[in-house]
């Protein structure tokens, strides 16, 4: 069976051409010695060297192939019939030969058994194998390997073991660097490489890889081939142990993240106190560096530095396993620069199956809990002299029927008029027994409701002091819950506030006093307004009666239509006169009564039919206005309504609605329109030498308003002015 791990130096065939030249060479010697009568060498000498050639490189086949060139050589010397052989020396040498043969036939067999056993081991191993020589090249492999990698025999046989394309570009390298080195301590040692997944192409296979020399482990032979220098890379799956192996790194790496997040230091040492580890705190607190912790640190150097040989004692039962863990109070730690900070150390050891190994610091800073307490003992004292010149007292009491006190400040003698000894007597002391009778139920119901809402209560009692006298006081509170949010009482301050509402109730009685001489004035104010609306409204008539005196007096109609809009105007504003002084309110008026009132007069005035000219209104009820906006609305309607009643109609009358509405943006919009024949194609409202229309449109700017005329039937004005506006009227 041909061996595919082995190479030959000499194929089988090149063996026997060597022999018969051998042999060829022998008899040529021979003959020539014989037909020259020059013996130089003895013929049988001679033939020896063919038949030594033939035992060591055909072993088995040797005796045959000496006894075939012996029989040649006897042949040969017969035919001459000039030499007569040496028979004695000739089968002593051919015994001789037989006999070596002998041994080496069956030290073949042993080999060749060997070999079969070997072949047998790699081609059935159920590890994948790779045979290559020297050169890295690749002789053999066996199933195992085709099927875990995926790749036939015959395409990587003669490839070089470090660049067939199933390993990853790091796990090439690696091979390669190893072969190429010739080291003897790289061979025969595992490493890690990565193979590919021949069933999911993403995935990666994990292998330890070894390379098992076999150079003196098969000896030379003179078969058909000869072993020479073969490494076998042994292949052993670690893709379990490679992940396993990541599981622990990523547990180590969240314990490691963990003790980063921690706020307090974590140190690990060995059995020395040397640190192995220590975290992100740790390093800030000690003031070290991450290039320090590549010298070697030791943790006396940083721990309890003040007596560590004591502490010492307690390490070494940890290392003992005599104890488990043990925590030290009130000792130092020391940072890189010298300075020290009190701190609270807790150990325990580290174990490596079960056995101690190193030790576990945990390590918390009370720098800023010392600091704390030095603030609160200052803040104490500073409370202490404070509730010392408060004028009032803390308390505690229990949630119960009488509010039992748990706690009471020295305030409360001097605000009661206890005195320690009626404590010290067993004189029950509670809020109730202080707390004015007429006062507590609704003092405490309060209480209980505001701390159901987990409200601060405030609240204003009297309280009886130890002498039946009765003092105002104000309280102050909060209720103090358990572990399972249930109050379980009560704390909070007392104030002295007697003073306070004596001042108070004068303060009360002195407003009472000016209420009623404050209200005795705004009467006589608000009988003096009406006189005076009563008087300009008089006034405002009496002008009136002037110009209608004087219109009786003129022939001129000009002079008429002039004194009859004068007096219409004079009107519209002695009328809000007169709605002020007979309203409850002097300061606004209702403006569709006023409405209503004025085209009313406006119709008698200028002789308007009440069949044949309509006016209807149409404004909500609630509208009322101040006088400041009232007056230049008046005027402004009193202007629409003239216009309307002198020239929007004929013979045959027509209709005037007038609405005034307030709208959801706060602004009031005043819409008066007619059913007349309207104003001429070419009329420019805004640019008229009207006296009316220019009273319209300057009264709607004083407004702050916006106007809008048109024409299409009869006249509509829209006017639209902000509802809170009030601007004095100017002329």
């Amino acid at each position: 069976m041909k061996h595919s791990l082995t190479t030959s130096d000499l194929s089988y065939n090149k063996k026997i051409i060597i022999t018969l030249i051998l042999s060829t060479a022998v008899i040529f010697v021979h003959s020539y010695s014989l037909f020259t009568n020059a013996a130089v060498i003895p013929a049988m000498q001679l033939y020896l060297l063919p038949i030594i050639f033939a035992v060591f490189y055909f072993q088995k086949k040797g005796l045959l192939i000496s006894g075939i060139l012996l029989l040649i050589a006897l042949l040969f010397t017969v035919l001459l019939n000039r030499q007569n052989p040496d028979w004695g020396i000739t089968l002593l040498m051919v015994f001789v030969m037989g006999i070596i043969a002998l041994i080496l036939s069956v030290k073949e067999k042993e080999l060749m058994t060997n070999r079969f056993k070997f072949k047998t081991l790699f081609d059935y191993n159920t590890r994948p194998l790779v045979a290559f020589d020297n050169d890295g090249i690749i002789t053999d492999v066996n199933y195992m390997f085709e099927k875990k990698s995926g790749c036939k025999k015959e395409l990587i046989i003669g490839k070089n073991i470090g660049k067939v394309g199933i390993y990853s570009d790091e796990s090439k390298e690696k091979i390669q660097d190893i072969i190429n080195s010739k080291s003897t301590e790289k061979f025969n040692k595992p490493f890690l490489v990565e193979l590919k997944n021949p069933e999911k192409k993403e995935e990666k296979i994990h292998y330890l890889l070894t390379f098992l020399t076999s150079s003196g482990c098969i000896d030379n032979s003179s078969s058909d081939a000869k072993i020479s220098n073969i490494t076998i890379a042994a292949f052993a799956d670690a893709t379990k142990y490679v992940k396993a192996y990541e599981g622990i790194k990523e547990r180590e790496k969240k314990y490691y993240d963990l003790s980063n997040f921690l706020p307090l230091t974590v140190i690990e040492t060995d059995s020395d106190y040397k640190i192995t580890f220590i975290n992100k705190k740790g390093l800030q607190s000690f003031g070290l560096t991450k290039e320090d912790m590549k010298n070697e640190i030791y943790a006396k150097d940083f721990i309890c530095t003040d007596n560590f040989k004591e502490c010492q004692k307690i390490f070494e039962k940890l290392m003992k396993g005599e104890i488990d863990e043990h925590s030290f109070e009130d000792c130092f730690a020391q940072k890189k620069d010298g300075s020290k900070f009190p701190i609270i150390l807790y150990t325990n050891p580290i174990k490596d199956k079960d056995v101690p190994v190193g030790i576990r610091f945990a390590v918390v800073d009370l720098t800023k809990i010392k600091e704390a307490e030095k603030a609160l003992d200052a803040t104490e004292k500073k409370l202490s002299r404070l509730m010392q010149n408060f004028s009032g007292m803390a308390y505690r009491c229990r949630i119960d029927e009488h509010l039992s006190a748990e706690y009471l400040s020295d305030g409360f003698y001097e605000l009661s008029g206890y005195s320690q000894s009626d404590i010290i007597k067993g004189k029950p002391i509670n809020l109730k027994s202080i707390i004015h009778p007429d006062d507590f139920e609704i003092f405490k119901e309060n209480v209980l409701k505001s701390l159901g809402k987990d409200n601060i209560f405030e609240a204003r009692y009297r309280i009886l002091t130890a002498k039946g006298e009765e003092k105002w006081v104000w309280n102050q509170g909060w209720g103090i819950k358990d572990d399972n949010g249930l109050i379980i009482a009560v704390e909070g301050v007392i104030s002295n506030i007697t003073e306070l509402v004596k001042t108070e109730n004068e303060l009360k009685e002195f407003e009472k006093q000016k209420q009623l001489e404050t209200f005795e004035a705004l009467k006589e104010k608000e009988i003096l307004l009406k006189e005076i609306h009563h008087r300009v409204k008089n006034n405002l008539q009496i002008i009136a009666s002037i110009l209608k005196l004087k219109d009786l007096q003129s022939d001129d109609e000009g002079i008429h239509d002039i004194l009859l809009d004068c007096r219409s105007r004079v009107f519209s504003m002695a009328m809000i006169h007169e709605k002020l002084y007979r309203s409850e309110n002097l300061a606004r008026i209702n403006l569709k009564d006023y409405i209503t009132t004025l085209y009313m007069h406006l119709s008698d005035e200028y002789g308007a039919d009440d069949e044949k000219i309509i006016i209807v209104c149409d404004c909500d009820e609630d509208i009322t206005l101040d006088i400041d906006t009232a007056i230049p609305c008046g005027l402004i309607i009193n202007e629409i309504l003239t216009n309307s009643l002198k020239y929007a109609f004929d013979e045959s009358g027509g209709e005037i609605k007038i609405d005034f509405h307030r709208k959801e943006d706060d602004r009031y919009v005043l819409r008066v329109k007619d059913s007349g024949k309207g104003f001429s194609e070419y009329y420019d409202y805004e640019n008229s030498e009207s006296l009316g229309m220019q009273l319209i449109y300057n009264l709607t700017a004083q407004l702050e308003g916006e106007i809008e005329v048109r024409n299409n039937p009869g006249a509509e004005y829209i006017i639209t002015i902000p509802a809170g506006i009030q601007k004095s009227v100017k002329f």
